[in-house]
Order: C-alpha cells, then structure tokens, then sequence
C-alpha cells in the first residue's frame, strides 16, 4: 500500500477507509479552500466526503435548521461564521471536540498550538470547551497614515474611539490631494468576502 500525504504534510493513509462525512458548505465559489481540502482528505485517508453547498442567501438558516435542537442533523459539519458557534452550541448543534484534539484522535497530525491564539480561543473555544477547527481566519488591522497622525494629537491610536475620532476628523477632507473627498476610514473586503 502506498501512503499518500496532503499539502499539509498528514499522512493518514486509509484511516477513514469506508467512513462517509457528510458536509453542508457555502457554496463552492465563496469557499473553494473548503472544497479542495475536503477532497484533498479524501484522497489521503480513504474517506468518502458528500458535500451539499448553499447558497450564500440562504446558508445560515439551512445550517441552523439541520443542526439546531430539532433539526434533521443530515449532516456532519459544516462552514459556519465564528460567531454563530455560541447559538449552535446552545442549541444543542455542535459536538464537543475537546477530546478528540487533546488527545490527537482528530487526525494524527494537528497541531492545534500552532493555530494563532486569538482564533482558537475567541473562534473555536465556547465556554472552555473545542467545538471548531478553523480553516481559515481574516483579520483586521488598522493602518493610519503617519503624515495624518503627526498633525492630529496623540502620538498613536490605542483605542478604537481614538480611532473613529481620528476618521471622523478627517472624513470629507481631500487627503490624496485628487481634489475629491475622501473616507476617513475604509475598509478592503476583497471579491470573496462573504460577511
């Protein structure tokens, strides 16, 4: 038998032989990563991944409904925004993972320490307890420019109302001199942002 690994390095070569996983993701073109991991899995460990994708329309409520208290539960995991995890849990939707990742019965190769802390505590830890792996994390960090902040008061930003204070002042005014107004503040979502 030969053994195959993923890009991740994995090698869990027929572990999940004769398991199917069944899947509920946004659809294809918002998380494309999800897809070609979950097929990437399959293909090491012998699993047989189905995946049913959502609309974008209409993805929180089917996920809601088939693992809410009542729901079907046809599925065994989904793609979900960090901050439903609170609800899901409630409602009773969520397995408690914490053991398989502390033991390593996840998969072999998890390196849950390595996940940036801020994601694995305030994304995928519910009242102390694991309910969620992340596949990917977006963050947001605010940039001001220096010329901009030198002539506005205090020497850095540290708060986010010294921050909005700081856009707010400069809102309207022409900053890339363009003769046009200009934001205070923006934000790039990028083409596949999906919030």
């Amino acid at each position: 038998m030969s053994t195959k690994t993923c890009s991740c390095g994995i090698n869990e070569t027929g572990r999940w032989s004769g398991s199917t996983v069944r899947l509920l993701f946004l659809e294809k073109e918002k998380v494309g990563n999800l897809h070609t991991r979950a097929a990437e899995f399959a293909s090491v460990t012998g699993a047989t991944i189905s995946i049913t994708s959502a609309p974008h329309a209409t993805w929180q409520s089917e996920v809601f409904q088939d693992a809410g208290r009542n729901g079907p539960k046809n599925f065994d995991g989904y793609s979900v925004k960090g901050n439903w995890i609170p609800s899901l849990v409630n409602d009773g939707g969520l397995a408690d993972l914490s053991g398989l990742i502390e033991l390593g019965n996840l998969w072999t190769d998890l390196r849950w320490l390595d996940i940036v802390s801020v994601v694995r505590d305030s994304i995928c830890v519910y009242d102390g307890l694991i309910y969620s792996v992340p596949v990917d994390a977006d963050y947001i960090v605010a940039v001001v420019r220096d010329d901009l902040l030198k002539g506005w008061g205090p020497a850095s930003l540290d708060t986010w109302e010294e921050f909005v204070a700081f856009a707010e002042a400069h809102h309207g005014k022409d900053l890339n001199n363009d003769g046009e107004a200009d934001y205070g503040a923006c934000i790039d979502k990028g083409e596949n942002y999906v919030h």
